[in-house]
């Protein structure tokens, strides 16, 4: 469960949203809507402690998120407007460039990522697309391999 408590948030000493309690069960899904510039994206961030928040706390599995990461971030995802992928890299190129830097200890798994990024790719009717340049992809496909890196990470432990 993601609970959040007392959560104040401020951008250059400014407070833009102040007191923010809500908690999520596992396998629930948290939409968050309001006007540009209201806050949304500056609230995600906090949630991924790329923002740190003035004062309350966010708390995982009962969990404070800052004592606590390994369980917190292995369940975690945040996909950000900003494309990070290497426009001139293909799918495939893109997602093994990101394999070998988070995998540095465990290369002996290459076939069987190769495998497994198969199998996903094709889940997500993406696999046609794997020789395709990262500076080709439309949003949807662009999301949809960055889906795939989160799995496989989850899934590889790297």
């Amino acid at each position: 469960m993601l609970e959040v408590k007392d959560l104040d948030i401020d951008i250059s000493n400014k407070i833009i949203l102040k007191n923010i309690n809500f908690s999520v069960a596992n396998s629930h899904v948290l939409q968050i809507v309001g006007k540009n510039g209201i806050g949304k994206t500056s609230f995600l961030k906090s949630l991924v402690n790329l923002l740190n928040p003035v004062s309350g706390a966010i708390f995982w599995n009962n969990k404070n998120i800052l004592t606590e990461k390994s369980d917190y971030y292995s369940n975690i995802c945040y996909l950000a407007h900003k494309n990070y992928l290497n426009e001139s890299l293909t799918v495939q190129e893109n997602l093994e460039y990101f394999y070998k830097l988070f995998n540095k200890d465990n290369i002996n798994n290459k076939a069987n990522f190769a495998l497994l990024l198969q199998e996903v790719l094709n889940k997500l009717e993406v696999f046609h697309k794997r020789n395709t340049p990262g500076s080709y992809l439309k949003a949807r496909c662009e999301k949809s391999l960055w889906l795939v890196f989160f799995y496989l990470i989850k899934r590889f432990g790297f």
